[in-house]
Order: structure tokens, then C-alpha cells, then sequence
């Protein structure tokens, strides 16, 4: 089979309207080793069945990875090759177990009849010193531009791409992690949808133990105000992030596409719903990410 080429002039024109990332914590107990919450992903998936058309999938590891990827610290590639076997057994497992929680997801899917085509990012990606850049790896066409384009595909033909934070091999390293949410902005700023939705375990961004309707980035690209952010502190184990972080990628998007809405729901609410329907959602049910305007 010959590979898929990404050039401009065979390029199939696709419209994105949304892409939606579920949180590992809404579809998996991330105190537990693996396991899945499936009334919640059950739940999520009919939720998704009322509106897939233009639509990319993401879901984070939760408690299916994470514990593996901390005990042998993935995410910092190999430094020390003394204990390169054992680590190299953890990518494995970490992958074993990313790909358990995302065969659950498809299979949930298919169930509502949804088109799902599962893509693994290990498949697609290699780094470069924890760098995703074209350079080095693109003799191994492992590289953004050849998983665009297959998304590109699967997206003309009206199937549903559903992708995941996973593993990744690195050049000089040997292997790191890919985050869910950063994959999330990644595929935004190339296929620039007008609404991203974090599906989380969390009504949204928690102030006082009040959720805030809107959450206000700065012109800068800043957002002030984090310090008062409510923390979920907890035994989760989590070696890709936080709130915090998942604030900071809702906080480069809105700055990098204009007019994209991007919201924090949970994964329990009618929120999903409305957004999918392009309806108003309800007053402490989710929390919108703006950009500030200049009023000078």
C-alpha cells in the first residue's frame, strides 16, 4: 500500500467544526490502576451520537498509562542506559495499557453506531530531544504532516478520528510522552474548528468552590487570576498535567484561532449536549475560556 502523500495540490478540503478532548479522569478512576468508569463513557458516547458530524476525538490515559509512565519517567526520555532494558519493558506496558483504555472508547463508540476509526499518535510521531519537528524525523515520515493528512482522509470520508496521549519514540532520547492536551492544541491550530471542548471530571474551572461561567485571558496571553483556581489535590496520578495546564493549552488556543469557542464541561452534565446543539448552556454548568478584549 502506498503511503499517503501531504501535498498542498491533493489536500482533501475538510471543514472541522469541533474537537472535543475526554479527559482519562471522566472515563477511568484515576485512583485505581485501570480502571474504566464505562456508565460515564457510555453516557459521553450516546451524548456524542446527537451531533459527530465534522468531528475530531481525543481521550486522555487516566488510570490507564499514567501509573506505568510515572514509575519508569517516560516523559523525560532515557538519560541513563544502565536502566535502559526495564524502562524500555515500561514503554511497552504504558503502550499495552493507553491501548486497552482506547479499544473501551471504540468499542463505546461503535455501540451508538458512531464511525470511530481509532489512530494511535506512537504510529504517526517521533521526537527529537521531546520535540515534534519535521527535520530529522521526516526521513521516517514520522512526523505532523503525515498525521494531518490522514486525519485529513478520514474526515472527507465522513469518519470520526478518534486519537489519545500515548508514548512516543524519541531520536536522541528514545522515547517520551505525548499529552492529550497538547495534542488537542496541535490539531486546533491546523484544522482551526470553532469550538474545542475539554470533557473533564470537574463542572469546570473552580473559584472559591464557585464554577466560573467565564474565564478571562489577557491580551498578552496571560491569565491573571490563576492563583485563585480551586486545585483537585488528590492521590492521581497524573504525569502529563493538571487543571493548571489544561488552562494554559484552553489559554494558547483562544489566542491562536479566533472566534473558537473553548469550554471546560463535565462529563456528567447536559453541558456536552448543548454545545453539540449549538444551544445556550446553563449558568455554572461549564466555563468558557475568552479572550479579552482591548477596550483602549
Amino acid at each position: 500500500m502506498e503511503a499517503l502523500t501531504c501535498e498542498d495540490d491533493v489536500k482533501p478540503i475538510v471543514v472541522v467544526d469541533r474537537i472535543i478532548k475526554i479527559g482519562g479522569a471522566a472515563i477511568s478512576d484515576k485512583t485505581q490502576f485501570e480502571t474504566l468508569l464505562p456508565d460515564n463513557l457510555k453516557q459521553i458516547c450516546q451524548l456524542l451520537k446527537q451531533n459527530y458530524k465534522n468531528l475530531i476525538l481525543i481521550h486522555g490515559a487516566g488510570s490507564f498509562g499514567h501509573h506505568q509512565a510515572k514509575e519508569n519517567d517516560l516523559i523525560n526520555g532515557c538519560l541513563n542506559l544502565e536502566d535502559y532494558s526495564r524502562r524500555q519493558l515500561g514503554v511497552c506496558d504504558t503502550r499495552r495499557s493507553v491501548t486497552h483504555l482506547h479499544n473501551y472508547v471504540v468499542d463505546a463508540l461503535l455501540k451508538e453506531n458512531i464511525p470511530v476509526i481509532g489512530l494511535s499518535p506512537f504510529h504517526f510521531l517521533m521526537s527529537n530531544n521531546l520535540k515534534i519537528e519535521e527535520g530529522i524525523t521526516k526521513k521516517l515520515e514520522l512526523n505532523y504532516s503525515r498525521l494531518f493528512a490522514y486525519i485529513r482522509y478520514l474526515l472527507s470520508q465522513n469518519y470520526v478520528p478518534l486519537l489519545h496521549g500515548d508514548v512516543i519514540l524519541d531520536y536522541t532520547l528514545h522515547w517520551t510522552l505525548l499529552s492529550s492536551d497538547d495534542l488537542m492544541f496541535t490539531l486546533a491550530k491546523e484544522f482551526r474548528p470553532h469550538q474545542c471542548l475539554f470533557v473533564t471530571s470537574v463542572p469546570g474551572i473552580l473559584s472559591n468552590n464557585r464554577v466560573l461561567d467565564e474565564f478571562y485571558i489577557e491580551q498578552d496571553g496571560k491569565f491573571h487570576n490563576i492563583d485563585s483556581i480551586d486545585s483537585y489535590i488528590s492521590n492521581i496520578i497524573d504525569v502529563t498535567g493538571s487543571m493548571k495546564k489544561k488552562i494554559m493549552i484552553c489559554a494558547k488556543i483562544v489566542n491562536e484561532i479566533d472566534n473558537c469557542n473553548v469550554w471546560i464541561v463535565n462529563a456528567n452534565s447536559n453541558t456536552i449536549q448543548n454545545l453539540l446543539l449549538d444551544e445556550k448552556v446553563i449558568s455554572g454548568q461549564g466555563t468558557r475560556i475568552i479572550k479579552r478584549l482591548n477596550t483602549d
